[in-house]
């Protein structure tokens, strides 16, 4: 196991080797793939390591009623949203801890987590399928319209330096679905075989990802 703050075994890599990604270098992460892609598999693997590793708080949204990560709700996840007015009630608390952590750093004198590693513990969010929570935020009828997307973009803003690491998976990254604002604030990025080579192009800024086994 490397040195870093939250060190992840993603599995081997074409020549064999162990693939370490430390999520604390390559804070929020887009992950896309279609259905049978392995898309979820990764995520468990993710989620597994963030057990294993022991001082990571897991926050996890699975708008799909808890059939992905309902096996870990009052078990190991801090937090599972299914619904959107919970996913919006569990980004205000995230930011609200960002706040107070971001205090207790001006207090300690430094400027990011990754000076003092043993300040908190870690937080990482997981959140499924966000192209169906993006798509109801743009609603018309939504009373609580761009919500959503607006404590999102706040929280990947900042929350790095606080120990606060934020995954994106979604089966369609479609432009009007993954917009610059998003990708801008999502540099990592990881793909499982998508549908299309415009999807693809969206969550690799390159073809390819269509031609997966």
């Amino acid at each position: 196991k490397p040195e870093g703050i939250l060190p992840v075994l993603l599995g081997e890599a074409d020549n064999g080797k162990k693939l370490w990604v430390d999520l604390a270098k390559h804070p929020h992460t887009l992950v896309a793939g279609c259905t049978g892609s392995g898309k979820s598999t990764v995520l468990h693997t993710i989620i597994a390591n963030a057990v294993n590793n022991g001082d990571v708080w897991l926050y996890l949204v699975d708008p799909k009623g808890g059939v992905e990560f309902g096996i870990y709700d009052k078990k190991v996840a801090t937090f599972l949203a299914i619904t959107y007015n919970e996913t919006i009630h569990m980004l205000q608390l995230l930011n609200n801890e960002m706040e107070r952590r971001y205090q207790l750093l001006n207090k300690l004198g430094i400027s990011s987590i990754d000076q003092i590693p043993q300040a908190f513990s870690k937080l990482l969010i997981i959140i499924d399928e966000v192209a169906d929570l993006m798509m109801y935020d743009f609603e018309k009828q939504n009373p609580k319209r761009g919500i959503f997307e607006r404590l999102l973009i706040m929280l990947a803003q900042k929350s790095r330096a606080a120990g606060i690491y934020i995954i994106l998976a979604t089966q369609r990254p479609s432009v009007d679905i993954i917009k610059g604002i998003i990708k801008a604030n999502f540099p990592a990025r990881l793909s499982c075989k998508v549908s299309s080579s415009a999807d693809s192009k969206v969550i690799l800024d390159r073809s390819g990802a269509e031609s997966l086994l």
